[in-house]
């Protein structure tokens, strides 16, 4: 390597206010807007993150840089190394060797996304239920007995007789320290598991586009797993407003969080009414997230504004962390809970993994009791056999024992579902930070959605779509024309023609389900 000290550096537009990128939001709920930061918005960004304690205590040295840098949160993390002078390896762009890049980088703090670290704690805790013998007793023994205080004395005894976490970590990344979650919630459970399993301390961050990406983070010594922290930099203001069932003026005050900042950023480009819009009449950004102040000064995540339903009984339900909580299913690839004010209860869209829900099936003896072969399985397995009664009992099933360990009300259970296979990335539901186009799968799932929320207006009718005990009879009509239908339009070999039958099919099915659930939610109240 050949070094050479530059000397003549001509810096352009060094004005502060000069917008030095425009930024896309992600575009979760809607169509994505440009996000214009300027040159002080990155400085008050990056500056304040080279100081956090967080920081300085890791003594960090490489940064495993991995995250797309279109987005503004592995931008200002590689700003911040570059200006730390810390070393930065770029994975190799494909996510069949991001366990390897991982292990490979010896990063001393990975910084990622909820979907990142739950899928690394599903590969985990398959791996540890896939051990035998006292191989496996020993390993979930070790772990439960950590679990309530980590960096206790008992948990490290327990620790260094059996050194389960070591050997985890030494396939993971053997010389991690540290986890750092931004890009939203994870799971408080799945996050004090992982640091368990990894006896890595386990952090989280909060930002957005509009704030140059980080802008709260908890400090070193805070333990607490449903804490953002606290502001980054001092020149942030924040406050709540009330909002809906959340009040400002409780003990601990709950609502919209509003903030101020120099990071904030000027405006959306060429979107001023949406610009005005954002903005409280005293210069304020509404996040669109709602939060609890605590008693330290750090904020607490509840939900996003647009991700809190209310029933139609008055009672609201966070989509959000339903469907974080229903993604530890190891199964479970993404879920996407919808609901409103002319619905009794809430339903899911489930991608789940092909592979893995037949591993789930054999593991519980399902496969024997039902005579499903694996080659039937993965021969004739597409959407519309994913959600015959057998595989959506089973799901459903495995919701309600997660169910079960929360402290969650009635109104939390799913009792619609529809179940698919096919491959969700960034060209339909997924952004480039895997976070879910909630827009594009209600779009596209319309279809079963207007089925459930039908149920609810018949129900008001006095109308329940027929008895359960006709409900056998008449699967095998629809199952017959389900079959006549797949038949005709494969014959025709157009796609759209397909795809409307196909849809027509899911229809008839649908509405059998649906009002089975109806039946089952009446039994069960």
């Amino acid at each position: 390597m050949i070094e050479k000290e530059v000397t003549n550096v001509t810096i352009q537009n060094e004005d502060p206010n000069f917008i030095s990128s425009i930024v896309y939001t992600s575009g979760t709920s809607g169509k994505p807007k440009g996000v214009m930061l300027s040159n002080k918005n990155f400085y008050n960004s990056v500056i304040p993150l080279c100081d956090h304690n967080i920081i300085k205590e890791y003594h960090i040295k490489t940064h495993l840089s991995y995250l797309p840098m279109s987005h503004v949160y592995e931008r200002i993390l590689v700003l911040t190394g570059l200006l730390l002078g810390v070393k930065i390896n770029i994975w190799s762009r494909d996510i069949k060797y991001l366990n390897s890049d991982i292990c490979n980088s010896n990063s001393e703090i990975i910084f990622g996304v909820p979907k990142v670290f739950s899928r690394m704690y599903t590969n985990i805790m398959t791996e540890v239920n896939n051990l035998t013998g006292y191989k496996k007793f020993i390993a979930k023994q070790a772990i439960n007995l950590r679990k309530g205080n980590n960096d206790g004395a008992f948990s490290k005894v327990v620790e260094g007789i059996t050194s389960v976490s070591s050997k985890i970590k030494d396939v993971i990344n053997p010389n991690m320290r540290a986890i750092v979650n931004g890009g939203g919630k994870l799971c408080p459970n799945i996050a004090n598991e992982l640091g368990v399993l990894l006896n890595v301390k386990y952090y989280q961050g909060y930002g957005l586009t509009e704030l140059t990406g980080p802008a709260f983070i908890q400090d070193v010594e805070d333990d607490n797993t449903e804490s953002m922290g606290v502001p980054i930099s001092p020149s942030t203001k924040y406050k709540v407003r009330t909002w809906e069932i959340y009040k400002a003026t409780d003990t601990l005050p709950k609502g919209e969080l509003l903030i101020k900042s120099d990071s904030m950023f000027s405006g959306y480009f060429l979107e001023k009414e949406c610009t005005q819009n954002s903005f409280t009449n005293d210069g304020y950004f509404k996040t669109g997230d709602i939060v609890q102040i605590n008693d330290n000064g750090s904020v607490t995540f509840l939900d996003r504004s647009k991700g809190l339903v209310k029933l139609s009984q008055g009672e609201y339900i966070e989509t959000d962390m339903l469907n974080n909580l229903y993604s530890q299913i190891p199964f479970v690839n993404f879920c996407v809970v919808y609901g409103d004010d002319s619905m009794d209860g809430p339903l899911g869209i489930i991608s789940v993994d092909k592979s893995l829900l037949f591993t789930s099936l054999k593991n519980d003896n399902m496969l024997e009791k039902t005579g499903i072969t694996e080659k039937n399985y993965s021969q004739k397995l597409i959407d519309e056999t994913l959600n015959e009664n057998i595989y959506i009992d089973y799901v459903k099933k495995k919701m309600m024992e997660i169910y079960k360990k929360t402290n969650l009300n009635r109104y939390n259970v799913i009792n619609d579902i529809y179940l698919t296979s096919k491959q969700w990335d960034t060209n339909n539901y997924l952004t480039p930070t895997l976070k879910i186009k909630r827009f594009n799968v209600f779009k596209d799932f319309s279809f079963y959605i207007d089925v459930v929320k039908q149920k609810y207006v018949d129900k008001l009718k006095g109308n329940n779509s027929g008895s359960v005990n006709n409900g056998k009879k008449d699967e095998k009509k629809e199952d017959k024309d389900s079959k006549k239908l797949s038949n005709e339009s494969i014959s025709k070999g157009n796609q759209n023609d397909m795809r409307k039958h196909e849809n027509d099919v899911e229809n008839k099915k649908v509405k059998l389900r649906v009002t089975n659930n109806t039946q089952e939610q009446e039994r069960n109240k």
